[in-house]
């Protein structure tokens, strides 16, 4: 089953609300990180997972749901999805994660900065990208 946006806007909103209710310094112990291509993606255990994605009527093998970390500048690494419609939300403080610095998002054709709290809808095939200048750092959550 594919996802729509709402789906996954509820899928955030109830792993936010969890991130945000974890005592300080606990969020980042919880995810199981792995290396990818020069920045870093952290999986949440399967009950987790499997209980924020039923907020959206859905089962853990239809959502894809991590927290990426950029730590440097992956301004080349501009991809699309073809199958799958995305939504990324910045993280910071009030997820008990480090505020963006230097953060950009890349979406169709041009880059902006990005903050705390930001929310980027990605629509599948939809040339995208997230990089941070020297010294930066970008967590963020994808629902996909």
């Amino acid at each position: 089953m594919e996802a729509n946006l709402e789906q996954l806007r509820q899928i955030a909103e109830a792993t936010l609300s969890r991130l945000r209710a974890l005592p300080e310094g606990e969020a980042r112990t919880l995810l199981i990180a792995t290396d990818y291509h020069g920045f870093s993606v952290a999986r949440f255990p399967e009950s987790f997972h499997a209980e924020v994605v039923a907020t959206g009527n859905l089962s853990p093998e239809d959502v894809q749901l991590e927290v990426v970390h950029v730590a440097c500048d992956l301004s080349d690494e501009i991809h699309s999805h073809q199958l799958s419609t995305a939504l990324i939300v910045c993280l910071g403080p009030e997820e008990n994660f480090p505020a963006p610095q230097l953060a950009q998002g890349y979406l169709v054709d041009r880059w902006s900065r990005i903050s705390a709290g930001d929310e980027v809808r990605v629509p599948a095939g939809t040339p995208h990208g997230f990089t941070v200048g020297e010294g930066g750092s970008l967590y963020f959550l994808s629902v996909q």
